[in-house]
């Protein structure tokens, strides 16, 4: 990153819109601030032309304003493309100073939910420092009140996608869904061994609703925490009892996608 330089605040604009904060300037840590000058680390601002959009500092500026500062020290950042400036104010007010509240998290879970409706929970939970169920109850309120729409592919943050199910958001995470009406009605006119066949294809079809609801654990960030979490929580030896459960019916639920045209990528092979 540049060493910080030292801006006229006469050239720097405030914009509202990407500001995180949703109460605005608090006034009493802007006199926490004036009482504290020298302490101040420096702002961070966006070179946009001959002028700067403020991306962290907002207090800071304001104090300065008040005790007649007309220069801040300021890392300076380069746009590249079309940078979610938002987003990137949120990032960096989130790291340091005076922590963002509840709701200016769930005003960011929102912005990041209108610009792009498929992100996970998980991802956008990520994002705004929330928990996953917090964020699909805010999808849910912003989907029934047609602010975004209604998708059932959801994105990971490794750009994976998967679809959920209907029933995703009634059931516990993990849990097999119901078998669906339709296909109880077709066991009705089915041959014997028809009727087994549809159970096999139902089973596989509702484990596979339920395996992807692992992108919407939280703490589940990756493959890695699973391991720790297990051990730490059952011990040693009832871990290693659940791996040899889990192998050998991974192995055969990998046996099958393969049969039906699944090929492994990279590490997965």
């Amino acid at each position: 990153m540049n060493s910080p330089a030292l801006i006229d605040i006469g050239l720097i604009d405030v914009e509202p819109q990407i500001q995180p904060r949703v109460a605005g300037v608090k006034r009493e840590h802007v006199q926490v601030l004036e009482a504290n000058l020298d302490g101040w680390a420096p702002i961070v601002v966006l070179r946009r032309g001959n002028r700067y959009v403020l991306i962290d500092g907002a207090h800071r500026v304001v104090a300065a304003q008040n005790l007649g500062v007309t220069a801040l020290p300021a890392t300076v950042l380069e746009a590249i493309g079309h940078s979610d400036l938002r987003s990137m104010a949120f990032q960096y007010n989130v790291a340091h100073g005076l922590p963002l509240t509840l709701d200016d998290r769930r005003s960011h879970a929102v912005y990041l939910l209108n610009c792009d409706s498929t992100a996970s929970n998980m991802e956008v939970a990520r994002q705004a420092g929330l928990a996953p169920t917090t964020v699909a109850t805010i999808r849910d309120r912003l989907e029934r009140a047609r602010e975004i729409s209604p998708s059932d592919q959801r994105v990971a943050r490794d750009g994976t996608t998967h679809t959920v199910s209907a029933s995703s958001q009634s059931r516990p995470l993990g849990a097999l869904p119901d078998v669906g009406l339709g296909e109880t009605i077709g066991d009705l006119f089915s041959s014997a061994d028809r009727k087994r066949q549809r159970k096999i294809v139902s089973y596989f079809q509702r484990l596979a609703v339920a395996l992807v609801d692992q992108y919407d654990l939280e703490g589940f960030e990756t493959i890695d925490n699973v391991p720790a979490a297990c051990t730490l929580v059952l011990g040693t030896d009832k871990a290693h009892a659940l791996a040899c459960v889990l192998g050998p019916a991974a192995h055969n639920v990998l046996a099958v996608a393969r049969v039906l045209g699944y090929e492994p990528a990279g590490d997965e092979a």
